[in-house]
């Protein structure tokens, strides 16, 4: 019963990873994978600090929250339109290469 092309099923790689992947889809993917940390985390630190400052600045409670809330709805909205940006950039990239 135990096959032995089984025996490391249990470490199979994500769904998401093509296994036919050449050296330059890799090297796009990789360069992909960079700029969402870096620009992810600019935008969480551009964000953030506005956040932190509205919350110091800001001394009435109502009008505090209301400025977080705003400021925090922006940052999710910044945030995923960078992270779809990147991947749309990426996989068109990789499409382009492809038909090559």
């Amino acid at each position: 019963m135990n096959q032995p092309g089984r025996k490391y099923a249990r470490f199979a790689v994500p769904h998401s990873f093509p296994p036919e992947m050449h050296f330059g889809e890799a090297i796009i993917r990789v360069i992909g994978a960079l700029a969402r940390i870096f620009l992810g985390s600019i935008v969480f630190a551009v964000c953030g600090a506005y956040i932190w400052y509205s919350w110091v600045a800001i001394h009435n409670v109502f009008l505090r929250l209301a400025a977080v809330t705003a400021l925090s709805l922006i940052f999710f909205a910044a945030f995923g339109a960078v992270m779809f940006a990147i991947h749309m950039g990426v996989e068109s990239v990789v499409r382009r290469m492809q038909g090559n």
